[in-house]
């Protein structure tokens, strides 16, 4: 029996007219007749009662009409689901970290997209980590990017890159291009609210010098990157931020990259994916791309 059949049968039962189903349906009546004739020889009972006030159910109809209203229903959700995804198929969806989504990945798609011309790719952004991760775990996005090497046992994940927290100014401030970690706390700060993984860091790698990010002399704080960058050339202060944000303005010299002796904040950037999710091809394309990338990929 066809799914059809049972949809023209609830049809029927709802107009109670198999002729009003038939035009309906751009079907003869007669065909549409053998067709609940053939069911109710499958079923080896009558559905329905024919009269000239039109049909309605026999008790054996009523059983069949309930369970085959459900199945419709799943048929159709199922179509629906089939075409969203044909429509899906090429889209492949990624969660990064707020810097890395903002600095770091525009290149990396965009050299993508030149290989998969027919791939669509989302980007979205977050400041956490967790989130990100949460989003692979449930299928939301495709794949992740975050600072630092994620807990998750739902999830795969491998390092595909590296940044660093730089220590930036403007040019003219009075401050020494290579300086003494003990002469940072000296220095009014602005205190960027940076991805969580990037301040663990800076704190974990503080703390091996008895110091935390708490003793900073803060000025202000900012929950943006460009906001951060206005304000250090404008001199107020100075401030870590990922090497990957400033890196073009470190560059035309329009900030200003401070070294400290004997102390690097390095953390790893990690691709972040779900095994099972892998079922489309633009989705593998991207992941065998993903794995064969270099550092130099990056913005």
């Amino acid at each position: 029996m066809h799914i059809k059949t049972l949809d023209y049968f609830q049809k029927i039962v709802t107009t109670k007219s198999i002729s009003k189903v038939a035009t309906m349906e751009h079907i003869s009546q007669s065909a549409l007749s053998q067709l609940i004739q053939k069911m109710e020889d499958d079923f080896g009972c009558k559905l329905l009662i024919r009269s000239n006030r039109g049909v309605k159910l026999t008790p054996f109809g009523e059983i069949v009409f309930k369970y085959s209203q459900n199945m419709v229903r799943m048929y159709e959700n199922m179509k629906s689901d089939l075409n969203l995804a044909k429509e899906n198929e090429d889209v492949v969806r990624v969660s990064a970290n707020w810097p890395l989504a903002t600095y770091a990945l525009p290149c990396v798609l965009y050299d993508i997209k030149q290989k998969f011309k027919n791939h669509t790719y989302h980007l979205s952004s977050n400041f956490h980590n967790d989130k990100i991760i949460e989003d692979v775990e449930n299928n939301i996005v495709d794949f992740g990017f975050v600072y630092g090497k994620p807990e998750s046992t739902k999830v795969e994940y491998i390092p595909i890159g590296k940044d660093k927290a730089t220590l930036l100014a403007c040019p003219d401030f009075a401050i020494d291009d290579t300086i003494n970690l003990e002469d940072v706390f000296t220095y009014e700060m602005i205190d960027f609210d940076m991805a969580e993984n990037i301040m663990d860091h800076l704190d974990e790698k503080l703390r091996l010098h008895n110091k935390s990010v708490k003793d900073f002399k803060i000025l202000f704080k900012v929950d943006n990157i460009e906001g951060a960058k206005v304000s250090i050339k404008n001199g107020y202060g100075i401030a870590f931020l990922p090497y990957s944000t400033v890196k073009t303005e470190v560059y035309k010299k329009t900030l200003k990259e401070i070294e400290i002796r004997d102390f690097k904040v390095h953390y790893d950037i990690y691709l972040v994916y779900k095994k099972n999710n892998i079922h489309t091809h633009s989705v593998k394309d991207t992941l065998k791309y993903l794995l064969n990338m270099d550092q130099k990929d990056f913005c």
